[in-house]
């Protein structure tokens, strides 16, 4: 198992994680040998590798910036504040249309570390800016196809409210103004085969 970890505050849990799978005895048939990559991903693909795991940036926490008054907010709040790390490599921190530029570079680099037939899955989930969705999922299934990759299955996972939705429906109640707001409610995990033929 190889863990690639751009974030350092995440690096602690990701060393936990393989410290038990170095506890075991057998991980599909080979012994258990786990090591993690600390940075950019696109570092450090391709190589071999039979599945491919991971979690594009997504939803609202792709937009959160700094020390803005609503994030001191969130951390002196009974809601967990998180955001994407202020690293120059962090693709959550782009702008949209760089953003899909780097994840098409991302999936071209999963599809040179992966055989034929083998697997990929990709966990993503919309978000709302100004009012309007933003097709995260589908605009990363398009990346992800113009690259080699075959959308197997698409599954979806309730997840609760982010704390930015929490907080304003709180000021509507106060005002009493409350009324229904877009939301995104889940997460997408899409399965993924890469194609057999180069593209």
């Amino acid at each position: 198992v190889v863990a690639i970890e751009l974030s350092e505050r995440f690096t602690p849990t990701h060393r936990q994680n393989i410290t038990m799978l170095q506890r075991c005895k057998v991980i599909r048939g080979h012994r258990g040998n786990s090591i993690l990559m600390e940075g950019d991903c696109r570092r450090f693909l391709p190589f071999e590798a039979d599945i491919i795991i991971f979690s594009p940036p997504y939803g609202d926490i792709m937009h959160w910036r700094g020390e803005s008054g609503l994030a001191k907010t969130a951390k002196k709040g009974s809601h967990l504040f998180t955001g994407y790390d202020p690293h120059i490599q962090n693709i959550g921190n782009m702008a949209y249309p760089i953003y899909k530029e780097a994840m098409g570079a991302v999936y071209r680099l999963c599809r040179e570390s992966l055989k034929p037939d083998s697997l990929m899955i990709a966990v993503t989930k919309d978000y709302v800016s100004s009012g309007e969705r933003v097709p995260v999922t589908r605009d990363n299934i398009r990346l992800a196809t113009e690259n080699g990759f075959e959308l197997e299955e698409w599954h979806r996972r309730e997840t609760p409210l982010q704390y930015m939705q929490i907080h304003f429906k709180e000021k509507r109640e106060a005002k009493g103004t409350d009324k229904p707001e877009l939301t995104v409610e889940w997460e997408d995990i899409l399965v993924y085969i890469r194609k057999v033929k180069d593209v």
